[in-house]
């Protein structure tokens, strides 16, 4: 090799070594910039339970994009692009298993949460605390294992409230108590979550609230399903007539009416006009029909409620089950503690359900895609102080087996049921079957 030829392969080299160098300082310099816009911290340290929303913050630095919480066995949760870009969202897991927790966006691709998730067991109680003794839980939970979470004693609660359903049970002084919202705690104790006060006085009149030592409760466990896997849930959809609404089919049949009416006529007619005007009327009838077709939602929705009651307080759950015509994309928009339920855990990715979330007004609607024939269901839970009972007919029909398979738990028994307002498909009137605690 001659001196040249080696002073050749030198600079080569070394021109290499500087784009390599130059490009692992681009790196190193870029990288930390880019993870760095989007923050994952999960306030309850990780701890959740199946069947629970727990909250995630996200704190997304100049790329305001939408950010979309992804892990196997959870619905994703997607947050909307908004100004506000450090938010509390509501993350729901399904079963007990979370796996590969990832935060996705479409600027920089997916990116692994390295933070522990843990799944709670049956004899360990999460417990939110602000400015008091978790230990004041134990009045509740006697026999479980406490497993305390410290609140911010300014704002223990930040965000949605239903984003906070994992945890078991509240212990808030009468100051932490006060900067709650009425909707948040009235949404805690709706979800079955202890709600522990320090107080003198009872903290909010008209509920059922008792005094345990200096400390006053509001705590009603749920009925109904515990889980978000629940084949029975679609018992009301197996005879259900999956087809165009009653009122469209009448639009249709008095359109055919005039139709024969108006054709008839024209073709009566002893006019050379008669033809054309027989073919004007089809067109409009035609045109009419398409117009009418398109205006028409692809999504049937089946609805039935259930209460739970006794003398102080009533759960109330609506249910609502949709299926469509036709294969289509459809969104519920989602209010308080609502939830999907699944008949299998292989329903969330067939359906490809997320939540998405809008921090700004923070609301949220579930998304996702149905084939024809398909059905999934919703519920939203909410609890009325001192209900006033109605009056009550026989219960009958498919509510009542449903209730009967679902909430019906010694000593509970179906009281009857009562027709209130218009919802689902049709406009047809609203069952509402009513189930006694005692």
């Amino acid at each position: 090799m001659t001196d040249s030829d080696k002073r050749n392969l030198l600079l080569s080299q070394s021109r290499s070594r500087a784009g390599v160098g130059l490009a692992l300082l681009t790196y190193l310099l870029v990288t930390p910039f880019v993870r760095a816009d989007v923050t994952i911290s999960l306030p309850l340290e990780g701890h959740y339970r199946p069947g629970r929303y727990m909250p995630v913050r996200v704190a997304i630095g100049n790329d305001g994009g939408a950010i979309t919480l992804s892990a196997a066995g959870a619905v994703p949760t997607e947050l909307e692009a908004s100004a506000n870009r450090d938010a509390i969202v509501p993350w729901l897991a399904v079963t007990a298993a979370l796996r590969d927790p990832r935060w996705i966006s479409a600027g920089s691709g997916s990116h692994s949460i390295r933070l522990p998730l843990r799944v709670l067991d049956e004899n360990e109680e999460l417990v939110g605390v602000a400015g008091e003794d978790p230990g004041a839980a134990r009045s509740v939970f006697p026999d479980k294992t406490i497993v305390p979470i410290a609140l911010d004693l300014s704002q223990p609660l930040p965000g949605p409230a239903e984003a906070w359903e994992a945890l078991d049970a509240l212990v808030l002084s009468e100051a932490a108590f006060v900067r709650l919202k009425k909707a948040q705690w009235q949404t805690f104790a709706a979800a079955g979550t202890a709600v522990v006060v320090r107080s003198a006085h009872v903290p909010a009149d008209g509920w059922p609230w008792r005094k345990v030592g200096d400390y006053w409760v509001l705590w009603r466990q749920p009925v109904g399903p515990d889980s978000l896997l629940e084949p029975d849930v679609y018992l009301p959809t197996y005879g259900w007539e999956r087809g165009w609404p009653a009122s469209f089919r009448r639009q249709a049949i008095f359109a055919a009416i005039m139709f024969c009416i108006l054709a008839t006529a024209a073709t009566l007619w002893r006019s050379r006009w008669a033809i054309v005007v027989l073919l004007v009327l089809c067109g409009a009838t035609a045109t009419g029909l398409v117009w009418s077709y398109s205006r028409q939602s692809p999504v049937l929705e089946l609805a039935g409620d259930v209460m739970v009651r006794d003398d102080s307080v009533a759960q109330v759950d609506l249910w609502t089950w949709r299926s469509p015509v036709r294969a289509t994309a459809d969104a519920v928009s989602s209010f308080g503690l609502t939830h999907p339920s699944f008949a299998s855990a292989q329903q969330v990715e067939q359906t490809g359900i997320r939540l998405i979330y809008r921090p700004g007004d923070e609301t949220s609607r579930f998304a996702y895609h149905l084939d024809r024939g398909q059905s999934l269901a919703f519920f939203s839970r909410s609890l009325i102080a001192r209900p006033q009972p109605p009056s009550l007919e026989p219960a009958s029909g498919v509510m009542k087996d449903f209730a009967e398979e679902l909430y019906l738990r010694p000593p509970a028994r179906v009281l009857g049921q009562y027709t209130i307002g218009l919802r689902g498909s049709g406009g047809s009137p609203l069952t509402v079957i009513v189930v006694g605690r005692g």
